[in-house]
């Protein structure tokens, strides 16, 4: 059994990245070329491969779901192979093609899928009484900058192109003021992970950028250095938590058995440690109407999925 780690990336990973003990499960990155050829030889026949799209910083990425996958393997009685790719796209991919099985992504990526007709949602976490998050424009208290027209002609950090909290929302809130990141901004980056985004912020690398307010929320909670310079200037509209999804080539009884373990994981002692070590009350059923913004934002600066 591997260990529960109770860290702050136990916290902050549910939301953007999974994680296990490298001995005790099959691993593969997809950003190393090398490991993809091998997997096979390494995986059981039987095994379920679950897709973590990271972003959260590469050195974090196996850390932070010891215990959910622990729980998923053996109460589904199936060994787990966790597959890590970079980027949101790839992940999207790989669903897409029934390479993953069961995959922990975000919101973004989800309607991208759920239109495409590729994926099925089945869990969203519940935290703070409700399966909804947000974005944050932060940028240093010590900036001069206070809202967000101050950020005009200054530098800015998206996460991944596939990101609603990292990039969507503000192509939004620009579009809205008639502008665009090219004719807003005077550079933009994208750093793939909301810490690297938020340390880009903190180090004076960036002028500002656009996290998950999930992530971010825990940072500021923990109270990391990372945050102790931060202020945030602009909030995003609320939309439905990153979700745990499925690949429409999984079988209708490995779905229907994933996601009926996830939503009553509240119901025993042993699931609702686990939950509480993630700082979340529950998965509950996915309610499509709350990533509908998504979907019209998307539409409006023409980018529908």
């Amino acid at each position: 059994m591997r260990k529960l780690f109770f860290s702050l990336m136990t916290i902050l990973l549910f939301f953007s990245t999974a994680c296990s003990s490298q001995e005790s499960l099959p691993y593969v990155s997809l950003s190393n070329q090398n490991q993809q050829g091998s997997i096979q030889d390494r995986e059981p026949e039987n095994a379920i491969r679950v897709g973590i799209a990271s972003v959260i910083s590469p050195q974090a990425t196996r850390v932070g779901y010891d215990a959910l996958v622990d729980y998923m393997e053996e109460n589904l009685n199936l060994p787990i192979t966790l597959i890590q790719g970079k980027t949101y796209a790839e992940m999207n991919q790989l669903i897409k093609e029934g390479k993953v099985d069961i995959a922990f992504i975000c919101t973004l990526s989800y309607v991208m899928g759920e239109e495409d007709e590729y994926m099925d949602g089945i869990a969203a976490p519940m935290v703070d009484g409700k399966p909804l998050y947000r974005s944050y424009t932060i940028v240093r208290k010590d900036s001069g900058i206070s809202s967000l027209e101050d950020l005009k002609g200054k530098s800015f950090a998206f996460t991944d192109p596939n990101s609603y909290s990292g990039r969507l929302a503000m192509l939004y809130l620009l579009k809205m003021k008639g502008e665009t990141a090219e004719s807003f901004f005077s550079k933009t980056y994208y750093t793939y992970s909301h810490d690297y985004s938020v340390k880009a912020v903190t180090n004076g690398l960036v002028d500002g950028a656009a996290v998950d307010s999930l992530v971010y929320d825990q940072m500021k909670a923990l109270d990391l250095e990372e945050t102790k310079n931060i202020q945030i200037i602009e909030n995003g509209e609320w939309v439905g938590t990153p979700p745990i999804v499925v690949s429409k080539k999984v079988s209708t009884n490995l779905k229907k058995q994933t996601q009926d373990l996830l939503l009553n994981m509240n119901q025993e002692e042993k699931g609702k440690q686990i939950l509480k070590s993630l700082n979340i009350e529950q998965f509950v059923p996915i309610d499509y109407k709350n990533y509908q913004p998504i979907l019209e934002m998307a539409k409006a600066v023409g980018e529908q999925p």
